[in-house]
C-alpha cells in the first residue's frame, strides 16, 4: 500500500471466535472503537495498523487483510481511514495506552450495535460485501 500524504488513521479489526475487540476512548465521552490511530509521516497504513495495534494492547499483527477506505471529514479536518482485519496475531491482549482508552473489552457484533463508531464500520464492511473476510483471528503466543 502506497505511503500516506493527508492526515490519515487505521483501525484494526481483531475477532476471537464471535467477538471483537474494542477499545474505550475516555478523551471522547467514553466512546468505544476498534484498535488504530494516526498514522504517522512517511508510514504506510500497513505500518501504522502494525504499530498501533501492538501500541494499543500489545498484539503483534503477523497478517492482515485490507477492508477498505474510507474519506471522513471531522472537525472540518478531511481524514483518510484505512480498515484492516487483523487475520494472525501474536500474544495476548493488554491495554497499554491507560491514559487514552480505559478499556478493553471482546463484544459480540449484537453488543456492538450499540456503539456509533463500531456500528458505522460494520455497516460498511456490509455494504462492501466483506463479511466473509472476517473469519476468526489468529492468536498464537511464543
Amino acid at each position: 500500500m502506497m505511503k500516506n500524504e493527508q492526515p490519515s488513521f487505521v483501525r484494526i479489526i481483531v475477532k476471537d471466535k464471535d467477538r471483537y475487540l474494542a477499545l474505550s476512548e475516555e478523551r471522547d465521552g467514553n466512546l468505544w472503537n476498534f484498535p488504530g490511530g494516526k498514522v504517522e509521516q512517511d508510514e504506510s497504513f500497513e505500518e501504522a495498523a502494525k504499530r498501533e495495534l501492538m501500541e494499543e494492547t500489545d498484539l503483534r499483527l503477523e497478517k492482515c487483510i485490507f477492508l477498505f477506505e474510507k474519506k471522513i471529514s471531522l472537525n472540518g479536518k478531511k481524514w483518510t481511514g484505512a480498515f484492516f482485519f487483523a487475520r494472525r496475531v501474536n500474544g495476548k491482549p493488554v491495554s497499554l495506552e491507560t491514559e487514552k482508552c480505559n478499556l478493553m473489552e471482546f463484544f459480540s457484533r449484537k453488543d456492538t450495535m450499540n456503539m456509533r463508531a463500531i456500528r458505522s464500520v460494520f455497516h460498511e464492511i456490509i455494504w462492501n460485501n466483506l463479511v466473509k473476510a472476517l473469519p476468526v483471528s489468529s492468536f498464537h503466543e511464543e
